[in-house]
């Protein structure tokens, strides 16, 4: 049996490919500002090269996508369950009880 070809392949180097699927959940998390941040701060760095366009662009924005709509679902699911209940006060008086008259 043929094995199945990921259409954009991770990179062999385990801590390359934990670079960038923790960036894709920064960004996932943060917003495209996050990532254009990162853009500035890693511009030299060749690890970061994806963000650019270059080696693993493809799987950076596969995992991208991935941890966005695993967000979306995780977001959906709160909303859909009920609000707790709100916490046990006690009443600021208790009530004074009738005097029965004989």
């Amino acid at each position: 049996q043929q094995q199945q070809q990921l259409p954009y392949p991770p990179p062999q180097d385990e801590e390359h490919k934990r670079v960038i699927d923790k960036m894709a959940e920064y960004v996932a998390k943060n917003g495209r500002a996050f990532e254009e941040t990162m853009k500035q701060k890693k511009s030299n760095d060749p690890k970061f090269a994806f963000l650019f366009g270059g080696a693993y662009c493809g799987y950076y924005l596969l995992k991208l996508e991935q941890a966005i709509f695993a967000l979306q679902q995780e977001q959906q699911q709160l909303s859909q369950q009920p609000p707790p209940p709100p916490p046990f006060q006690p009443p600021l008086s208790f009530p004074q009880q009738e005097q029965h008259q004989q």
